[in-house]
């Protein structure tokens, strides 16, 4: 099956790492996928933004790069996807395979109460 939703390299750090910092429409959306266990996209150019990022340090949140990668690999949810012209149109395309792109807000709003662990496999 498809994943319907494509993840952005910081949303998919922030519902790893810091989901409260999620948007509403973020947090609702990613719980939705977990409720109806399908999965997300990440493009495979988001692995190599988080080692980018976590060379650096912890990744300016509670996790490092190896515990990043980890829950990648561990988990079901996620669906990496090879860097193709398609997977590079998809935020500028509606007509690309993943129907929505969850992209970084500028303000993140706290989301609403549901479980405190809002991480893949919960």
């Amino acid at each position: 099956m498809t994943p319907r939703v494509l993840l952005d390299t910081h949303i998919l750090v922030r519902w790893l790492a810091d989901p409260k910092r999620l948007s509403r429409d973020q947090a609702r959306i990613l719980d939705e996928v977990i409720r109806r266990r399908q999965t997300v996209a990440i493009s495979a150019i988001t692995l190599l933004e988080l080692a980018l990022l976590s060379s650096d340090g912890p990744l300016r949140m509670k996790l490092s790069g190896d515990e990043v990668f980890n829950e990648l690999e561990a988990s079901p949810v996620f669906r990496i996807l090879p860097l193709t012209l398609d997977v590079a149109k998809s935020p500028r395309s509606s007509s690309a395979s993943a129907s929505k792109v969850v992209r970084n807000r500028s303000a993140p709003v706290t989301p609403p109460a549901c479980s405190q662990r809002r991480r893949p496999g919960c």
